[in-house]
This record gives structure tokens, sequence and C-alpha cells, in this order.
């Protein structure tokens, strides 16, 4: 067996990649269909439990933005990066929390919110805010940023639902 060139193996690493891409995109419009069509038949996406979470989150979100807001100056990366992901999940509270409510989400703001969702990291929130919170609020919170591809599956599923409504 001859040995690899380094290009045979860049073009052999960036197919593994793909493949995980598509494995993974496969997963989640998977679960994305299946919660399409619970929704569709009149299942709750959102629980009863979920959306006070929401709530109690989505304040601790709002409080968290205001700090970041006095903090941080146009030239300060963290606390931008740390402004841009407290308002798309501030936007992805109340997106979750309308939907609890049955009340309509339309197709070009979930558009928008899964592509703004996309470019958001937490870790510059996570350096900046998270200490301050006590204990238990931590465990809330990270919690929350553990589900962050369940909630896109929901998001897609919401999508889904939207364009076979016509929304």
């Amino acid at each position: 067996m001859e040995s690899l060139t380094e290009e045979d193996m860049r073009m052999e690493s960036a197919f593994v990649a793909y493949c995980n891409i598509g494995i993974g995109a496969y997963y989640h419009f998977s679960m994305a269909q299946k919660w399409s069509e619970e929704i569709l038949a009149g299942s709750k996406a959102v629980s009863y439990s979920d959306f006070m979470a929401l709530q109690r989150l989505s304040e601790l979100l709002r409080i968290a933005g205001e700090r970041c807001d006095l903090m941080k100056d146009e030239t300060d990366l963290p606390y931008v990066e740390a402004g841009r992901y407290i308002e798309c999940m501030l936007d992805e509270c109340s997106i979750l929390m309308r939907t609890h409510l049955s009340k309509i989400v339309t197709m070009d703001e979930l558009c928008y919110h899964l592509d703004f969702r996309e470019y958001v990291d937490v870790d510059a929130f996570n350096k900046l805010f998270l200490p301050d919170y006590a204990p238990e609020v931590r465990r809330d919170i990270i919690a929350f940023q553990n589900k962050f591809a369940a909630r896109g599956d929901i998001l897609y599923a919401l999508l889904i639902v939207s364009a076979k409504m016509q929304l």
C-alpha cells in the first residue's frame, strides 16, 4: 500500500467532515419531521414546565443583556459576542413561548432566527456572565445551553409546520 500524499489526506479529511455534516443534518431533519407530525396532530412542542423555565431564563437573559449593554464598547469583542448570544437566545425563548401559547410564528421569523443562531457563540457569555449567577441558576442556564440542538430540531419542525400551513 502506498502512502497517502498530503493532498490525499486533506481530501480524505474533507470527505469525512462532509459525511459527518450529512449524517448530522439527516438526524436533525428526521427529528424535525417527527416533531412537525406531532405538532400537526395537536401535540405541544413546548411543555408547560419548559414554558415556565423559558420565562425565568428570558428574565435572566434580559438582565444580562442590560449589563452587557452597559459594559460593552463597540471595540470590546467579548461583550459584543455575548450581546449577540443574549439577543439570539431571547429571540429563541420568545419563539418557543409563543409556540406553547399557540401563537403564530411566521416562516420568515423562523428562517431569520435559524440563520442568526448559527452565528452566535456561547463561550463569551459563559466567561463574562455565568460566574455571577448562583449555582442553581447556573445549572438551569447550562441545562438550557445543553439543549441547543434539541431546540433546533423543534425550530426546524415549526418551519416545516409553517410551510405546510403556508404561514
